[in-house]
């Protein structure tokens, strides 16, 4: 009961009745006035499947900036978690279908890894190591040109 729970003369009588989120009906019952009021309340009927696209990532050293794409039934929340510090991705909860923006930093090391999150599916980002050009000035000298 939100209110009306004790009311002397005429009133009215509010109640609230929390999301089921089970997948089979419930029932309640309120007595107002000595007369039996019955609530039914059908099962959840939404199932959240969710598809990331891509569900995988191989991105340059030079990095990139782009998105992801999640499909999912409206009404359906989802985010993202495991982001190192070289990938930035809002992690904050989105709800139905939609695109989640990222950017890989540039790699200026060894080739890296991560599996990542994203509305509860894996997402793996493999970015390659830094390529070092050979330096212009420099003379191999032999053993024989000594």
């Amino acid at each position: 009961m939100t209110s009306g729970a004790s009311v002397t003369g005429a009133g009215n009588v509010n109640y609230s009745v929390s999301a089921n989120t089970a997948s089979t009906s419930r029932s309640g019952t309120l007595t107002i006035a000595g007369q039996t009021f019955t609530v039914n309340q059908s099962g959840s009927s939404t199932t959240c499947a969710y598809t990331v696209t891509p569900s995988s990532l191989s991105v340059a050293a030079a990095g990139v900036s782009s998105t992801l794409s999640i499909a999912t039934s409206t009404g359906c929340s989802w985010s993202a978690s495991g982001m190192p510090s070289w990938i930035t991705m809002s992690s904050t909860a989105q709800t139905g279908s939609g695109t989640l923006s990222y950017v890989i930093t540039p790699n200026l090391g060894a080739a890296r890894s991560v599996t990542l999150t994203v509305a509860g599916r894996q997402v793996t980002v493999a970015q390659s190591a830094a390529v070092v050009p050979a330096p212009s000035n420099v003379h191999i000298v032999g053993a024989s040109e000594q």
